[in-house]
């Protein structure tokens, strides 16, 4: 069982709590457009979506894809409120237009495996049926630690303050 170190174990965070993604703020939900949300899903969680957040974050350290991975991304680059702490991202994009709970129980699980996880997020780029929230969301609060949940106009705000997208004109 994780013990976070993050004031308010167990809470929701808004990809704004998020030190390493503080250019965030400067892009409002409000700007992102049907044609952002567009290009978004249909980016790939392997070729873009991982590296993209990597490169965010400065963690080059890519861990290979298959049964050994523990997430997507579980780096100690990730700081909230000044603290630096363990994340793991369960990252879903163009593959899933609808996330079903059998398409992440099996990393949800892999969450429990991770000794001082103390934000788990999964972000994804299509609809996530609320089965797949609620087996993330409980398990991340079986764990102690707390959670996030970003959807495609928050990776679209992420990917436009950080250059990896383009507002039309």
């Amino acid at each position: 069982m994780s013990t976070s170190p993050i004031p308010g174990m167990g809470l929701l965070k808004r990809i704004e709590d998020f030190d390493g993604f503080s250019a965030v703020r400067r892009v409002s939900p409000e700007s992102i457009s049907g044609q952002l949300i567009g290009a978004v899903r249909k980016l790939d969680e392997r070729e873009e979506l991982e590296p993209y957040i990597r490169l965010i974050l400065h963690d080059p350290n890519e861990t290979p894809h298959g049964p050994a991975e523990i997430a997507d991304i579980f780096t100690h680059k990730v700081s909230i409120q000044k603290l630096t702490v363990m994340a793991a991202f369960i990252l879903k994009g163009r593959s899933f237009e609808t996330v079903k709970p059998r398409d992440v129980a099996h990393q949800i699980y892999r969450l429990e495996k991770i000794t001082g996880l103390a934000i788990a997020v999964f972000a994804a780029s299509g609809t996530v049926l609320d089965a797949a929230k609620e087996q993330f969301v409980s398990t991340a609060l079986r764990l102690g630690c707390n959670y996030s949940i970003f959807d495609a106009v928050d990776l679209a705000r992420l990917f436009v303050a950080y250059g990896f997208l383009c507002v039309p004109r």
